[in-house]
């Protein structure tokens, strides 16, 4: 029943959850920049791609909640012998840099959880100011239309004043 659901008040304040009080106005500006060397953009087999974003995220009417976010995220593939055995490899890195007195609502952070970042959890199980991705994924195509893949995912988010390290 909905009594057993606590209240999300009763659980979060605004230090726990920064932005829980208020939903300011951003004005988001994003610069980045794509190097894509893969041989099929939706289904690789060889080559790479990389991609670097700056952006700013930048409270309208206030200083509380401005912040930059420099993210990366790079991938590579290799055929091992054959086109239909791929070796994938992935790193995705994120941080925020709040302005001075400044934090990151809970609801702009990062998340990692869900089918394209930690499969093996609820899509934005975690969320922090930083975060750190590895993965690996092997994939065999059986049949054109059957691909089987066995996969590694390893990741974390981060808090505020805590350092990049997978533990």
């Amino acid at each position: 029943t909905h009594d057993m659901i606590p209240n999300v008040r009763s659980v979060f304040d605004d230090a726990s959850a920064p932005g829980l009080d208020r939903q300011p106005d951003f004005l988001h500006l994003t610069a980045s920049v794509l190097a894509d060397g893969r041989d099929r953009p939706f289904n690789p087999h060889r080559g790479g791609m990389i991609a670097l974003a700056a952006t700013r995220f930048d409270e309208r009417g206030g200083d509380e909640f401005t912040f930059h976010r420099f993210a990366g995220d790079a991938r590579g593939y290799a055929t091992l012998g054959s086109p239909q055995r791929v070796l994938a490899v992935r790193a995705l890195v994120s941080a925020d840099r709040p302005v001075d007195g400044s934090r990151v609502p809970f609801y702009l952070q990062e998340t990692l959880g869900g089918n394209r970042t930690l499969r093996g959890f609820a899509s934005y199980r975690f969320r922090g100011e930083k975060l750190l991705l590895l993965q690996a994924e092997y994939r065999w195509e059986a049949w054109p239309a059957l691909e089987l893949a066995l996969f590694a995912d390893a990741g974390r988010a981060y808090g505020r004043g805590e350092s990049f390290a997978i533990r």
